[in-house]
């Protein structure tokens, strides 16, 4: 299922390593910039995607533990109740401490960033196709 259950303050850096391994052959299907950040410290920054078919790293998890500010510990799911699933997920820290995550992987591709320079009125006219 490509589904890999793990700790929430694994740092992405050392989350993409194991998950490259021969043993496993998957990555994240999106990430930030910011390889040192924890996955659960991603998650509440709602960290973003790129282009139309990537969606932030939160749209990617099944299930995540969080222990509340009042000590409690809970088990969400987007089954359970979607609309307060992604606001305790993207919620910046302010509804607790993400302990463990369920996140959906891909298989692991070798990928080569492009960058081009453009015209701020080249990407507005373009901008269709540069999001394609």
């Amino acid at each position: 299922t490509k589904i890999i259950h793990v700790q929430g303050g694994i740092l992405i850096k050392e989350l993409n390593q194991q998950l490259a391994s021969p043993e496993y052959n998957l990555a994240l299907p999106t990430q930030g910039a910011q390889p040192t950040v924890s996955l659960a410290g991603a998650l509440s920054m709602c960290t973003k995607g790129t282009g139309l078919d990537f969606q932030c790293l939160s749209s990617y998890v099944s299930e995540f533990s969080i222990i509340l500010p009042n000590g409690e510990s809970k088990t969400m799911t987007r089954q359970e109740n979607e609309a307060l699933f992604y606001e305790m997920l993207c919620g910046m820290g302010c509804f607790g401490l993400i302990t463990a995550v369920k996140v959906q992987c891909v298989d692991l591709e070798q990928l080569q960033e492009t960058t081009e320079s453009c015209s701020f009125s080249r990407m507005i006219t373009d901008l269709s196709q540069i999001i394609h």
